[in-house]
């Protein structure tokens, strides 16, 4: 993907009449050699720009501590109370009444956490859009342009997010366990994933953010199944951390020791997993028939008759495109205006 070439080894030997043999390519850089799919890309960014992702994975970390540090201290806390009813300081009652005030609490100031964790977030997605379209990549500068243009997005969403996970802590210290049930599920089947179609949807388009919002239930509720398959597979490490959690079968150490490796090593890779299957879907539903000069882009299809009619009505919608004077929706951004030179 990123098109270097492999230099040959010189033949210190020298060749025919004691010249040195010119420097050979062990491996032509040639179009069977480009990316054709986007697992294609997926391997291509693992074998070539694994730097890139682990200098991602350590800013990500950074970011998330402060939301890691609120976690385990709400745990501690509620741990504290637990044992003092253990050791017979509080009633029962008070203990239970205790621990919710307390997780409470702690939710709500998880809130601020998640908001500065999206701000990592935002400069990923930027950092790892560049790497997945093939786009020139100034790593720091384009990670500050993506908290500088995303940013705004990014914190509304997991901010909205937080507020979700505070609810649900709420509910499950009530005695109606149906609220809480619906207010995960709510939040898990419904508002995750369509937050992260709008995350993903503004990594590529200027829209406003109700649009946004709007057209990320929309896309959700056409892929449904596919994409909770999907948002599984992307961030499968913190599923099964909650599935772990759930069992009880881990203790406080080994869980964020488990949370600190997965940001650091996994988390790139969802986020770049799931962008790519975002950027299909938006391939399939937007970019066919508003945007084809951005459709495929940063990897090369084979010369099959899908494609070949898919660009067919690509060609087809970019000429219908050029005669309209104004569309309603989802206005490309390409941010030629901050491209580097």
């Amino acid at each position: 993907m990123s098109g270097q070439k492999n230099s040959g080894r010189e033949d210190s030997r020298g060749g025919i009449f004691g010249k040195r043999k010119p420097k050979v390519a062990k491996i032509d850089f040639t179009e069977a050699s480009l990316p054709h799919s986007r697992r294609d890309v997926f391997r291509d960014v693992l074998k070539n720009r694994w730097k890139d992702l682990l200098k991602l994975g350590a800013l990500l970390l950074l970011f998330s501590l402060p939301l890691l540090v609120f976690g385990a201290v709400g745990e501690i806390n509620a741990a504290n109370i637990y044992a003092e009813y253990k050791n017979g300081a509080i009633s029962a009652e008070t203990c239970a009444s205790e621990v919710a005030a307390s997780n409470g609490a702690f939710a709500l100031i998880k809130i601020i956490g998640y908001i500065i964790f999206s701000v990592g977030i935002a400069g990923s997605a930027r950092v790892l859009r560049q790497i997945i379209w093939d786009e020139p990549l100034f790593f720091f500068e384009d990670f500050k342009d993506g908290i500088k243009i995303y940013g705004g997005q990014f914190a509304l969403a997991m901010f909205l997010y937080g507020l979700c996970a505070y609810t649900a802590v709420f509910f499950s210290s009530a005695t109606n366990g149906i609220l809480y049930a619906i207010a995960l599920g709510l939040g898990v089947f419904i508002l995750l994933p369509a937050m992260f179609f709008w995350l993903s949807e503004r990594t590529v388009y200027a829209s406003r953010i109700g649009e946004n919002i709007r057209n990320g239930f929309m896309f959700y509720v056409r892929t449904l199944f596919k994409s909770i398959g999907m948002l599984l597979l992307a961030f499968l490490p913190f599923t099964l951390e909650y599935v772990l959690e759930f069992f009880g079968l881990y203790n406080f150490i080994f869980k964020y020791s488990y949370l600190l490796i997965c940001t650091f090593l996994f988390l790139p890779l969802g986020i770049m997993l799931w962008l790519l299957y975002t950027y299909s879907v938006f391939d399939k539903y937007i970019n066919a028939e508003l945007f084809p000069e951005i459709l495929h882009k940063g990897f090369y299809p084979s010369g099959t008759e899908e494609t070949a009619a898919e660009q067919s009505v690509s060609d087809k919608a970019a000429v219908e495109r050029s005669e309209k004077t104004s569309k309603e929706t989802l206005k490309e951004q390409t941010d030629e205006s901050d491209k580097k030179e």
